[in-house]
């Protein structure tokens, strides 16, 4: 039986992650599993707030020229698909949505 109320406590610090946050803990993290957690833990929270928002589509941007870069799309589900840094990609999905295909 795990102990309800620590995961209550660590949930309750969670939730105040800000993007830019979760993408400091996906660049940083040591581990893929923990760079998976991360970016699962971001995309709840950014869709929580898209929903709220009702962001119908997304947003087409052009090629960062800041040092933090997070894509989000929202065709199927509210998810992270791309991080850039310093204007280069550290990270990509696997499955990247058709509007942002040519962008780069």
């Amino acid at each position: 039986m795990c102990d309800v109320k620590k995961f209550e406590k660590i949930y309750e610090e969670i939730k105040f992650l800000q993007p830019e946050d979760t993408l400091q803990l996906v660049l940083e993290a040591e581990t893929e599993e923990q760079r998976d957690f991360y970016e699962m833990v971001g995309n709840f929270f950014a869709t929580k707030k898209a929903k709220a928002g009702n962001r119908k589509e997304a947003v087409l941007v052009k090629k960062p020229k800041c040092d933090f870069v997070a894509f989000y799309d929202n065709t199927v589900e509210f998810e992270r698909f791309a991080i850039y840094k310093n204007g280069k990609s550290v990270r990509m999905a696997r499955k990247v949505p058709k509007w942002f295909e040519g962008v780069f």
